[in-house]
């Protein structure tokens, strides 16, 4: 055995060394230097020693298996899941709460560190702000109807096995009473022949939506294509509990998860949600965010600086949705434009302001890099709130061009926000004024990050 300063240069397969996790990746493994080498091990915190054996190497990282502990993380738990082993949807369960979102934090500000060349102070959540646990509004699981056998649940990691569960740690605990009881009325009609064999085969992915503030919920199932058979099975399993069940016929073999086209079984095609206080309806496919407490909070902090330091007359909120950020922000009085390309979204932003009876807000359809130039004229805030992969150069250079006063940049992916922010920083006179890390996403690697630039002197 050597330790992790052992100065032998070979480093054959099946070797085993000794190192103290120092961090993890974004797949929630540890990692350690050895020898001036990157290891990689599953279920390794960050404070642990331990024995590693080498496994295999890819790209610049060695992956290993823990052999033995010499001494535990005091950040170390076990997991409160007993699928976590298995299952893919969490990655960081085996790690305490608190030092999730402290691990977060470090990476978050060595990445602006390291980026942005600055030392800034990122504007923390007090702990447990949000729910840890029983946090998802909305579930989309794989579905299996195979030997007459019903699966539901989450792929296995890095494999397309389902997983079968009746729980899920951190779904809304009125979605895992929803699956519990959708599970049971399909194998009753299944066990008394109720059931299409055929209709059943073609389901790839069962959703289910509810509303943190409303208690609906809204079942969808996904399927190859369209049977006049999931009708009667709708009228079957249909309760008082359901808003409605709808059928989202996804044909293509690709990796999106839902088609274009959906269709009613029963009730209603939305539930009716509430959200800083206004009505939202929400269908299955439509993005909302998962964490509504958390979602909350971000407005809250975009109105919060808008009325402290926003001097501007109208706001334009770029992937806009639905209108979650867009119509709060009309409702405390600013005048707002949203754009969207989802035609579908824009079609419910506009119904949402309408039933909330707010009148000074616009919603458009089309792609944001394409017509945010027709409205960045005056004196105007922007919301980005753009897809993981960021902003494009196109749209940066437009931003530079037109020199909003105050952006608020909102991303599920720190990496390419820092990244664009960077971008602004460099060319144009904008200063950082907060960068709120918000845990969206605990027992995963993954973040919500809200930051907000502001033109120097203006």
């Amino acid at each position: 055995m050597k330790n992790e300063n052992g100065a032998h240069k070979q480093f054959p397969i099946g070797e085993i060394v000794q190192v103290t996790c120092k961090d993890i990746d974004k797949a929630g493994y540890g990692i350690s230097t050895w020898n001036k080498r990157v290891l990689v091990t599953p279920e390794l915190v960050p404070g642990d020693t331990a024995y590693l054996q080498i496994k295999y190497r890819s790209g610049s990282r060695w992956f290993t298996n823990i052999v033995n502990f010499s001494s535990l993380s005091l950040h170390r738990r076990i997991p409160p899941c007993d699928k976590y082993r298995d299952c893919g949807c969490c990655s960081i369960q085996h790690i305490t709460d608190e030092q999730q979102y402290q691990i977060k934090i470090n990476q978050l500000e060595y990445l602006i560190g390291t980026t942005l060349k600055i030392d800034c102070k990122l504007t923390k959540q007090k702990q447990n702000n949000g729910r840890n646990i029983n946090y998802r509004n909305r579930a989309i699981m794989p579905f299996s109807f195979d030997n007459n056998q019903i699966l539901m649940g989450y792929y296995k990691r890095n494999t397309h096995t389902i997983i079968d569960i009746n729980y899920c740690l951190v779904l809304d605990e009125r979605i895992n009473r929803s699956l519990i009881v959708l599970r049971s009325k399909l194998e009753s009609l299944l066990k008394n022949g109720e059931l299409n064999i055929n209709a059943m085969k073609q389901i790839s992915h069962i959703c289910i939506r509810t509303g943190a503030n409303s208690d609906q919920s809204l079942l969808t199932f996904v399927t190859r294509k369209y049977s006049s058979q999931f009708t009667n099975i709708a009228l079957k399993i249909f309760d008082q509990n359901i808003a409605g069940i709808t059928l989202n016929i996804q044909p293509e073999s690709n990796n999106v998860i839902f088609g274009k086209n959906t269709k009613t079984l029963i009730g209603k095609p939305y539930i009716e949600e509430v959200f800083c206080g206004l009505k939202f309806r929400i269908a299955s496919t439509t993005f909302f965010q998962i964490n509504s407490p958390q979602a909350e909070t971000v407005v809250n902090y975009i109105i919060l600086f808008l009325k402290k330091y926003g001097n501007v007359n109208s706001i334009i909120d770029s992937y806009c949705g639905i209108g979650t950020i867009s119509l709060p922000l009309a409702n405390s009085g600013y005048y707002v434009i949203g754009i969207e390309i989802n035609q579908d979204s824009i079609k419910q932003a506009k119904d949402n302001a309408y039933i909330n009876n707010i009148d000074n807000v616009q919603f458009i359809n089309g792609d944001v890099s394409n017509i945010l130039e027709e409205y960045l004229t005056g004196s105007v805030g922007l919301i980005l709130d753009p897809p993981r992969k960021g902003l494009d150069i196109h749209l940066l250079q437009v931003i530079i061009k037109y020199k909003p006063k105050l952006i608020a940049y909102l991303s599920c992916n720190p990496s390419t926000m820092i990244r664009d922010l960077k971008y602004l920083l460099e060319h144009a006179n904008y200063t950082i004024n907060q960068i709120y890390p918000i845990d969206f996403f605990p027992q995963t690697t993954h973040m919500e990050c809200l930051a907000i630039i502001s033109l120097a002197n203006s």
